[in-house]
């Protein structure tokens, strides 16, 4: 088989994921066909990259085997924790959870794998036209979310699905903390598309995406965003000042949203007052709860979880197995560490956090060295979610994209200049 049929293999099994994950999420928020679910926040969209390891795995091997692939250190680092993650497995806590993963988070071995997998063969891609086609791709997705969220939160539409608080973004990813992690990602790369290549397209989906980060509510992305725009102005100071216009439109994009968020809030809770007294009085409490758990809470949490990273340091407790191990007070139950390096270091085992720490080390230093209008922007989007994730989780409507944008980044690149 030719390489290039090879590439279009892994191109078709990389977009098909993209589309899918989010489809099925879409699916269960239409009414007709929400009765086919037994529960719709437990719809297995993670049945979509299970099914994907099987055909990353084939065209992987037969690419190494077939000697069109060479094996690389970025492959071996992989294999490492590829050997890591099934150690952990083996000697979990609870083996099942490990395998599958905690229910409605399903990040256990399978899932884990084909994150490796997308990797290892994302990066493989050498043809240009299937790279700028997965990141369009990913833009479009992106621009129907941000669409859904705002509907989400600007309007009462019965069609539109809302998981949690009317007042908050959260496009297909159930959660605004989630919708965060995954706009960020979106908001850099359009961004940074703008500052190589300066199209008014690029800078109302770039507002679009300002809006729907602000709308979410969501503390550590907004933060992260800030930092990878600043961290930017060192690694490319001729382009100081486009850079600084993005901040500026960034901030006016917030401040719009703010405006027109408080004017539609005070409309609701007019029209609640009304039906319901006491409704200004559950807000404020809400209100009060949401504060306390955004702050203190994840102090909290990463304080209780630091005795278990010495615990169990070596191989971990067991992938997704945070839940089973973490120290649970009151009506609380955390499955997830709130960080995502914390989080493996307690599952995986300090030795899966520093190889993968390590390959993002690579992956952080080959995008200072590498600089042209088509890396940088995936290379923002990188920055950005690896920031967001001391904050925040990683789930499998958001993490996917995250691992196919790695692999991008440690495919070949040239000094060549591409444009989107």
């Amino acid at each position: 088989m030719k390489k290039n049929n090879i590439e279009k293999i892994i191109y078709i099994i990389i977009v098909s994921v993209m589309i899918l994950i989010p489809l099925l999420k879409l699916s269960t928020y239409i009414p007709k066909i929400e009765k086919f679910y037994i529960n719709t926040f437990e719809i297995k969209r993670v049945y979509v990259l299970w099914v994907a390891i099987f055909f990353l795995l084939m065209t992987y091997l037969y690419s190494i085997f077939s000697k069109k692939e060479k094996i690389g250190y970025i492959d071996i680092i992989i294999y490492v924790l590829i050997v890591l993650a099934f150690l952990s497995t083996e000697y979990a806590v609870d083996f099942e959870k490990s395998f599958f993963g905690e229910k409605y988070r399903y990040e256990g071995l399978l899932t884990i794998l084909s994150y490796y997998f997308l990797i290892l063969n994302v990066k493989s891609i050498k043809q240009e036209k299937y790279k700028k086609n997965i990141i369009k791709l990913f833009i479009i997705i992106g621009i129907f979310q941000s669409i859904y969220a705002i509907l989400q939160t600007y309007t009462g539409f019965t069609f539109i699905r809302r998981y949690s608080s009317k007042y908050m973004a959260m496009g297909l990813c159930s959660n605004p903390n989630f919708f965060g992690s995954y706009i960020v990602m979106q908001l850099l790369l359009i961004g940074y598309m703008y500052v190589y290549n300066p199209k008014k397209l690029y800078l109302i989906i770039y507002i679009l995406f300002g809006i729907s980060l602000y709308i979410c509510s969501s503390t550590g992305p907004v933060l992260s965003a800030f930092v990878a725009i600043i961290f930017s102005i060192f690694i490319m100071p001729n382009k100081i000042k486009k850079v600084i216009k993005l901040i500026i439109v960034l901030v006016l994009s917030f401040s719009l949203a703010n405006l027109s968020l408080k004017y539609i809030q005070n409309k609701e809770i007019e029209k609640d007052v009304i039906k319901n007294d006491y409704v200004l009085n559950d807000i404020a409490m809400i209100s009060k709860q949401s504060k306390e758990q955004i702050g203190s809470g994840r102090l909290v949490v990463w304080e209780k979880s630091l005795p278990l990273v010495k615990k169990y340091w070596l191989i971990g407790c067991g992938l997704d197995n945070f839940k089973n191990v973490y120290p649970n007070s009151g009506y609380l139950k955390y499955d997830k560490a709130h960080n995502v390096y914390l989080q493996i270091s307690i599952t995986n085992g300090m030795p899966a956090l520093i190889i993968f720490l390590i390959l993002l080390f690579i992956s952080f230093i080959k995008g200072i060295k590498f600089k042209n209008g088509f890396f940088t922007p995936i290379y923002m989007a990188f920055i950005g979610y690896s920031i967001q994730a001391f904050f925040n989780i990683s789930v499998i409507d958001v993490a996917p994209y995250y691992y196919i944008i790695l692999g991008l980044i440690l495919s070949e690149y040239g000094e060549k200049n591409i444009n989107l």
